[in-house]
């Protein structure tokens, strides 16, 4: 027994002096002379554990424990062989017994702490962290992986007021603040969290993280500058990390810099090809690029690695709806709300793939949608309204324009698209009203000033409609539609000659075809009402080639051609009127001149009589054959007032 002892004691100081080879020998040398005793096979467990020969110091450990069941620090320290194996629950399952058999352990706690941190079991973790704290009220590595845990378990404050000890106690630890700073960061303290990084770059400049770090909470404060030049000496300490290259695009990205985001992006895709968000910042790229179909198959590649990566789809939809493809973009947004229902922003976007599909009533619901989880939101009534209007629900559309200028929308264009609603309605009173308003915010808006134009035109208050485009011509010269506006209302007040000039001008600035023929035919009506017949019929003319279908400007050249004695083409154009409407007596009276003056006289009395009979109880159209022999012909009404 004594010559075990010896051996032993021998042992235990090769092992001092770090020398584990021979120690070992020693201590086989004494199990072998006494193979009862625990603490020669724990030692030897303890040289094995030195020389990081896990599995032969479990051997020893376990033969230990076999031996004597009741020591804790056997149990303590099989744990870490377990853990450094890998096999992590039998570690914790001896950490648990280590502390049955000495609660007061801090060491026992804090070991059992980080293994079910290794099985990510961080409320377990804490809970052991704070024991340890408990009986070590300054134990710097309890109270930092603590703050870790916090943070991994979302209590963000907790974590925080761990780090801050953190640093207290060692304020020389990079590794500190720069968990700190990541606590902050998520607490959106990013002031204080770039103030953090710096430090931990201070004490530790070799650590790209910690640049990283400070550069993604520059990017949050919109610091793009600073933030740029930190993940570039990010990229400068380690080339290889794919993070850092997506940070730095993104970065790009905002900065507009957009092939240089290309590029970054690009790389972190070739290092990491299986990261979701790489792909879909680079469809973020090419749809400010402009380009739809790339950034479409960019937004698909990353949906292929996590279909339920709810960007990437929210913005394919925008992309499709983008290339006019409705459906496609239809079905992306509803894919979206079958993730997540409470992001209005979708409803407001299927919304508007609705009202491109003139589906106003589908639009309108989903903007019902996008209020009911964001009340106080203007927009939405706004853009509700909008769909009301295209419905023709115009009542509708007016409350809810009035509910966002109530909410706060006090733009112009509020009061404009509510004016177009009383324009439906026929209350041009109210529209001019808000029209008015609308000026008053914005007076430089042209589009306003014609729309109040148009309500003084069909309130027949033509002056005032004349100065509005006036002004709004100063602002927007030769603009044709502008230009053709206030020839209308030139002509509304007889001043034909002002009306004639706005007409041709408006022509010759490229007049949109679907006015185009009704400012020849009211420039022909100038001429005819001036008495310069011969200039309104190629007016007329022109007209009719634009818009054959519109029977008045027909009966107008006709009216024309009479009255230069073109009396054939006049019979023409007046029998065409007669065709299609033949109820209309002033084209039958105004023909029997035509026939008259080319001596048809039965056609002339036939057509006479014609009038008559379908205007039995107009005096006008009564004739004196004996009367009427000099008479070219009898104007019924000024150019312009004809049937249409």
């Amino acid at each position: 027994m004594r010559q075990s002892s010896e051996q032993f004691k021998k042992a235990q100081n090769l092992f001092k002096n770090k020398d584990y080879k021979d120690a070992i020998e020693t201590f086989s040398l004494a199990i072998s002379l006494r193979p009862d005793n625990a603490r020669y096979y724990y030692q030897r467990g303890n040289c094995f554990r030195a020389m990081g020969a896990y599995q032969r110091c479990l051997f020893d450990y376990s033969m230990a424990i076999r031996i004597d069941n009741e020591s804790a620090v056997f149990y303590g320290n099989r744990g870490v062989c377990y853990r450094k194996l890998g096999r992590v629950s039998e570690a914790i399952r001896d950490y648990s017994r280590a502390v049955e058999l000495e609660p007061d352990n801090t060491v026992f706690h804090y070991n059992r702490a980080v293994a079910y941190c290794d099985q990510l079991d961080y409320e377990q973790a804490i809970e052991d962290y704070s024991a340890a704290i408990e009986r070590e009220s300054r134990n710097f590595r309890a109270i930092y992986n603590r703050g870790n845990c916090y943070r991994k378990v979302g209590r963000l404050d907790d974590s925080a007021a761990d780090l801050r000890v953190a640093v207290e106690l060692q304020p020389n630890k990079a590794d500190a603040h720069n968990n700190l700073g990541l606590s902050l960061f998520e607490l959106e303290e990013f002031e204080e969290a770039t103030e953090e990084f710096t430090k931990a770059i201070s004490f530790d400049s070799e650590n790209s993280a910690h640049f990283n770090n400070r550069g993604l909470a520059h990017y949050s404060l919109d610091h793009y500058d600073e933030a740029l030049q930190d993940f570039d000496e990010a990229l400068r300490l380690e080339d290889t990390d794919a993070n850092y290259y997506f940070n730095r695009g993104n970065c790009h990205l905002v900065l507009k810099s957009l092939d240089g985001a290309l590029e970054d992006l690009n790389k972190a895709i070739e290092l990491a090809p299986d990261v979701s968000m790489y792909f879909h910042s680079k469809g973020m790229v090419l749809q400010q690029k402009g380009q739809r179909h790339e950034a479409i198959k960019e937004f698909d590649r990353a949906l292929g690695l996590n279909s339920n990566q709810v960007p990437s789809r929210y913005h394919l939809g925008l992309m499709y709806r983008a290339i006019n493809e409705y459906e496609k973009a239809l079905k992306a947004f509803t894919e979206v709300l079958a993730i997540d229902k409470t992001d209005r922003r979708v409803y407001e976007s299927r919304a508007l793939v609705y009202r491109d599909m003139k589906n106003f009533k589908a639009s309108v619901e989903d903007y019902t949608l996008a209020i009911g989880l964001e009340e106080d939101y203007p927009d939405n009534y706004f853009a509700r309204g909008e769909a009301y209007y295209f419905n023709n629900q115009h009542n509708d559309a007016i409350a809810d324009y009035t509910k966002a200028e109530e909410l706060g929308m006090t733009d112009a264009c509020v009061c404009n698209a509510r004016a177009l609603a009383w324009t439906k309605l026929d209350r041009f009173d109210l529209a001019r009203v808000d029209l008015s308003n609308a000026i008053a915010l914005n007076a430089e808006d042209p589009e306003t000033l014609f729309q109040r134009s148009n309500c003084f035109y069909v309130m027949k208050e033509f002056e005032s409609g004349v100065k509005d485009l006036t002004t709004a011509l100063e602002l927007k010269p030769n603009d044709p539609k502008l230009l053709y506006s206030r020839g209308l209302q030139y002509y509304a007040l007889d001043l034909y000659k002002k009306a004639l000039k706005d007409f041709e001008n408006a022509i010759n600035n490229r007049l949109p075809p679907k006015d185009s023929p009704d400012c020849w035919y009211h420039s022909g009506l100038c001429h005819a009402n001036r008495g310069n017949h011969k200039e309104g019929v190629p007016a007329f003319a022109q007209a009719i080639k634009l818009a054959g279908n519109r029977t008045h400007y027909i009966h107008e050249r006709a009216k024309s051609h009479q009255m230069t004695g073109m009396y054939e083409e006049a019979v023409q154009d007046f029998s065409v009127v007669i065709t299609r409407q033949p109820e209309n007596a002033h084209a039958y009276f105004r023909r029997a001149f035509a026939h008259k003056a080319l001596e048809h006289y039965d056609d002339a009395a036939a057509d006479f009589e014609a009038a008559k009979e379908l205007e039995p109880h107009n005096p006008a159209l009564i004739v004196n054959y004996k009367r009427i022999h000099d008479t070219e012909c009898i104007e019924l009404c000024k150019a312009g007032e004809e049937q249409q």
